[in-house]
């Protein structure tokens, strides 16, 4: 395609026809399409015939093309147009000779835009599929091109498109560009700022989102992003950049970066120290910029200071500024509010350290070189004092933890530090700590942190220094009355503790003035000018209340020579009316009135504490009182009655809370007492009651064994018949000893009574429930045990039998349903277990004859033989 063919040549004989036609009709498409099909058959025939003439096909090729342009003119639609570029590309090549130069190849290309341009009636120039197909025209060869020349047309499509369309171009642009080999660093770096630009506008304002996200050619504000840094060389397009980063840095366009915030800064302040080393190393202003975004972002990201500072320092490194980089990465270990920063820069400081002193390999270098020995004293100094400089960013975390006070204590132990050195830690703990602010699992620490500040003076002889600091801490603003308690408990302990090992001897005096003045009550109180009962008291305020305080106190008051007894008794008189004393403290003033001999007076306390307490605390009262007037009532010439009334009351109050366990332990010490010191019917009336009161089967067997025994040494053994009847109807059968105690005892009775028949019935009663009732084997078989040996004592062959008879009938009814029973067998007639039976059934013709005297005849029995009939050997031996 020369300059002066021009691109509407190439027309001959054959085309004729066709050209008048389409001066007729110039608007018919199918005249078109004819024409065009003619040109293609034309080169068909060219290009398949003999002969091959290569001047004729190129000038077949030309018209053919000038026919799709001249179709394209006409219509004007990008279905032409694409018509015309794809055949454009098919024979662009052959128009390009090898020795074409670029500017002649974008010749041809400019001038299809310029016969566009100049025929666009259309506005065929503002259509984006237009500038698609003609640049991906282009690009088939931008290794002819110049990347000059693509830009040219880059701007002349963006200045016809509209602005949502630009898009589509820029991502050919950018695809294609970098693949050309004569681009600069610095025309990509333009390129690629101006795309940027381009896309932040899109997403602020939506346009193109969709496409942007689904068209992988497209670079993302994340891509971008990185090939700007990629691109970056001078300081004059860093300061570019920088400005354009300030505004990209925000919440507007973070949400379309894949990386984070964190590593945006990253990767920028990495390429800011890249460009310092490699271009600028020397370059003051450079190296204060470098800085100043190192500040600015610890600042910004303080969770990550660690990270920014190594980077920092050793970027210092290599600008040979040895120095400032370990001077920097002390100063910011020292800050660090993480174990994890702190690590990190501590390990980094110590590998700087290690890595320079290692690198000197002359030993006599340590003489000459002042700095050598300050690098070394600073790397054994980081070592020896980890512990403690990790312990300080736990207290720049918050220095409000004892705990945290304590450990840096005791690493000053095991580094035996001296006293003034763990005093000024303590001091500077108590200083610093914030009460109201120490964690709640902490707030017993704190006052043991006081007190153990109180004993390093106590422990280096200081006593005075040692009261002072106890005096300072009673008035510390405690958040709980627990903290205040242990420091005026433990300042007690240290005062018994130094009189007895200055005067050699237990000197009680310090100890109960200080214990004294730790409950005294508050002169606004006293007055009436503060309500005792608001919670919104200090701690101070309150503390007169303390039962430990008093506690302690009333001990004390108690073993203290200088106290009268009356004083001691007026004490805890106090502790009562302020309604602060506890079991235990009552307890021990009865004690005390006991030791006193004040009998009237303890047994007052007692009863007086029965009234105040109720649950546990009561009951043990009440068992102590009971002992104790049990112990002196009788020295005390007390009335029986009103011994009586204490035992009533205390049936009163068991039955109220329902602790039968005490019930009946009071029960039976009250009928023990009567039978030894009072009436004996009243002592069984009581263990009647007792009956009553317990519904524990076990708790009443056991009354009733000690009923039954009682009322046979008091009114003699016919009179336990009825207790014993009212035994068998309220005893369960199925207690263990219902068999030995009550069934046993109640036939022994009989029988020692000559009541066999009633001792028979009795037998019968219990085998009949105890078979329904009882399904334990062992109890089945002691009863009936307990019934053969009844009968081999007492009765004859017909009672004997019809003993027998019954534990057959009953096995029948009873044991074919016992849940011990195969499932199998539940409906099987029940079978005598000879194995178990061991009394020794025979069969005979004949039984003894009871009514035969001595030397008479034996009349022979000539009735029929009763197979079934059960003779009995009472001659046999019996396992009972």
């Amino acid at each position: 395609m020369n300059n002066d063919e021009g691109i509407l040549s190439g027309i001959d004989e054959s085309d004729i026809p066709f050209e008048m036609e389409l001066l007729k009709s110039p608007n018919d498409v199918n005249l078109w399409n004819n024409y065009i099909d003619h040109k293609h058959q034309q080169l068909l025939e060219a290009t398949t015939g003999s002969n091959n003439d290569i001047e004729f096909i190129r000038i077949l090729k030309q018209s053919l093309l000038s026919l799709y342009y001249r179709q394209f003119l006409e219509f004007k639609g990008i279905e032409d147009w694409n018509k015309f570029i794809d055949y454009y590309k098919k024979i662009i090549k052959s128009f390009i000779e090898k020795s074409t130069s670029n500017e002649q190849i974008e010749s041809e290309f400019n001038k299809i835009l310029s016969l566009i341009e100049s025929t666009d009636k259309y506005n065929i120039t503002r259509d984006v599929d237009y500038w698609s197909k003609f640049f991906l025209l282009i690009v088939e060869f931008k290794m002819s091109i110049s990347y000059k020349f693509l830009l040219s047309i880059f701007r002349k499509a963006l200045n016809n498109l509209k602005r949502e369309d630009h898009i589509r171009i820029w991502a050919i642009i950018l695809y294609h560009i970098v693949k050309m080999g004569n681009v600069t660093n610095e025309l990509m770096f333009t390129l690629y700022f101006n795309y940027v630009k381009y896309l932040q506008n899109c997403y602020k304002f939506h346009i193109n989102m969709e496409e942007i996200q689904e068209n992988d050619r497209i670079p993302d504000l994340n891509k971008t992003f990185n090939r700007l840094l990629e691109y970056i060389e001078t300081v004059e397009q860093l300061d570019i950049f920088e400005t354009f980063f300030k505004s990209l840095i925000t919440p507007t366009y973070l949400l379309h970066f894949t990386d984070s915030e964190l590593e945006i800064y990253k990767k920028y302040f990495d390429k800011i120290i890249d460009l310092a080393v490699s271009k600028y190393k020397d370059d003051g202003n450079f190296q204060r910029r470098v800085k100043k975004w190192f500040n600015d972002i610890v600042k910004k990201f303080k969770d990550q200071q660690s990270q920014f500072t190594i980077r920092y320092s050793k970027y210092l490194i290599n600008i040979d500024q040895f120095d400032k980089s370990i001077e920097i990465l002390e100063s910011m270990m020292k800050q660090s509010k993480s174990i994890k920063d702190f690590t990190l820069l501590f390990d980094s400081l110590t590998g700087v350290l290690e890595e320079k002193l290692v690198s000197v390999t002359d030993e006599d270098e340590f003489k000459t070189n002042p700095k050598l020995v300050t690098y070394l004293n600073k790397f054994e100094s980081l070592l020896s004092n980890r512990l403690l400089l990790l312990n300080d960013v736990k207290l720049a975390q918050n220095p409000n933890i004892p705990g945290v006070w304590f450990d840096r204590i005791e690493i000053m132990k095991e580094r035996r530090a001296n006293v003034n050195e763990i005093l000024a830690c303590y001091s500077d703990a108590i200083v610093k700590i914030i009460v109201n602010k120490v964690p709640y699992n902490e707030r017993n620490e704190l006052s043991k942190l006081w007190i153990d500040y109180a004993k390093v003076y106590y422990d280096n002889n200081d006593i005075s220094n040692c009261r002072k600091i106890l005096e300072i801490a009673t008035n510390v603003p405690w958040t709980e009355i627990g903290q205040l308690e242990d420091i005026w408990i433990n300042w007690v302990m240290i005062e018994l503790e130094f009189s007895e090992k200055n005067t050699g001897k237990e000197d009680l005096k310090h100890a109960t003035t200080v214990s004294k003045h730790s409950i005294e009550i508050p002169q606004q109180i006293l007055q009436g000018r503060v309500d005792p009962d608001d919670k919104n008291l200090s701690v101070q305020m309150k503390i007169f209340k303390s039962v430990r305080l008093w506690s302690l106190y009333l001990d004390l008051i108690e073993n203290n020579k200088d106290y009268k007894f009356e004083q001691v008794c007026d004490a805890y008189e106090q502790a009562i009316s302020l309604k602060i004393v506890n079991g235990v403290m009552l307890i021990n003033y009865s004690l005390y009135l006991e030791e006193n001999e004040q009998y009237e007076r303890c047994f007052g306390v007692y009863e007086r504490g029965m009234k105040m307490f109720n649950g546990k605390s009561k009951t043990i009262i009440y068992e102590i009182y009971l002992n104790k007037i049990l112990k002196f009532w009788q020295y005390l010439e007390w009335d029986k009655e009103r011994v009586r009334e204490i035992f009533e009351n205390g049936i009163d109050y068991f039955n109220e809370e329902k602790d039968l366990k005490n019930l009946k332990k009071n029960y039976i010490i009250y009928s023990n007492w009567e039978m030894k010191y009072g009436s004996k019917m009243r002592c069984l009336k009581i263990l009647q009651e007792a009956i009553l009161d317990m519904n524990n089967q076990f708790d009443k067997l056991e009354i009733y064994k000690i009923l039954i025994i009682n009322t046979i040494e008091f009114k003699g053994i016919q009179w336990v018949i009825d207790i014993f009847k009212d035994a068998m109807e309220t005893i369960s059968v199925q207690i263990p000893d219902y068999i030995t105690e009550i069934v046993t005892g109640f036939v022994t009775i009989e029988v020692s009574l000559g009541n066999i028949g009633n001792a028979r019935n009795i037998l019968e009663y219990a085998s009949d429930n105890i078979m329904e009732f009882n399904h334990n084997e062992e109890d089945r078989e002691k009863i009936w045990s307990l019934f053969k040996a009844f009968e081999l004592e007492n009765g004859n062959e017909t009672t004997y039998k019809e003993m027998l008879r019954r534990k057959i009938y009953l096995e029948k009814v009873f044991v074919a349903s016992s849940p011990k029973m195969d499932d199998n067998s539940a409906d099987k007639t029940p079978t005598r277990n000879t194995d178990k039976d061991s009394v020794g059934f025979v069969k005979s013709m004949k039984g003894p004859n009871f009514d035969k005297e001595e030397g008479e005849e034996e009349d022979v029995d000539t009735t029929p033989i009763n197979e079934d009939a059960i003779d009995l050997d009472l001659d046999l031996e019996m396992d009972i």
